[in-house]
Order: C-alpha cells, then structure tokens, then sequence
C-alpha cells in the first residue's frame, strides 16, 4: 500500500471512509476536490510516488482554495504552494515552510496583513491506498 499522511495497509475498516481511485482520479491534475459531509478537503497524488494526501481544501493564512496549488519537492517531502499568497506547507505532517512570503506587491501587501499572525499548520488527514487504487480517509483522531 502506498501510504501518505499515516495510515496503514488492508482493507476497509471501521472509521475509514472511501474517496475516490488514485489510479482514475488523478489523470487531469494532481489535486482533487472531495465535497464531504464534514466539510471540503483536497485529495493530492504526489506523481513521483504515487503517494495520495488528504488536507484542508483551503489555505490557513487566507482561505485560499488548494485545487490549484503548486506542488513542490520541500525541505521534508513533497509539499504544496498557495497560488495567492504563497504560503508553503509540507503535505505529511501540515506544518508551514514558508508562511506569507512578500516576494511580489500582491503577496506583499498580504503579508503585511499576516505579519503579526502565527503560522496556523494545514490540517491534514491519514490516507490509505489500496492495491487496486482505492483510496481512503479517516477523520477520527
């Protein structure tokens, strides 16, 4: 089994939700939007392992949507930038990189609205992947 964000192999069990085929899902992009009851959360397949993560949907700096995040090999493993205000977060364990960076006037003026806020980690959930590509998550602590 192929295991991002913790988690283990074997079958379904209880607390272990069903969301998606990391073999059929990930064949236009990378990230995927999963609408649940519980809320919005992104499912991202790493390419060069095949491992799958589950996260937030949004960023913890902005509320900024993930589907379109830009992947990243970080200092720890892959890891996700946030397009609008570059806020860096390693997809493992949730914790910031780089949190509000000012490299351009946008992000800039943005960080300067964060700049006396702590870095909030992305939350991030246990996935397990099957042999057949069915993917699952738990929320249960």
């Amino acid at each position: 089994s192929s295991v991002g964000g913790g988690g283990g192999a074997g079958t379904a069990k209880a607390g272990w939700l069903s969301v998606g085929n990391a073999m059929d899902d990930f064949k236009e992009k990378p990230i995927k939007a999963l609408v649940l009851a519980n809320g919005n959360f992104c499912l991202i397949r790493w390419e060069d392992t095949g491992q799958v993560f589950c996260t937030a949907c949004n960023s913890t700096a902005f509320s900024y949507p993930l589907i379109d995040g830009e992947l990243f090999f970080g200092p720890a493993g892959p890891a996700i930038r946030v397009p609008l205000d570059g806020t860096e977060y390693d997809l493992t364990t949730g914790d910031v990189i780089q949190w509000c960076p000012t490299d351009n006037p946008v992000r800039a003026m943005l960080g300067a609205l964060k700049g006396s806020v702590d870095p909030i980690p992305l939350p991030v959930y246990p996935v397990r992947v099957e042999a057949d590509g069915s993917v699952f998550t738990t929320f249960v602590k």
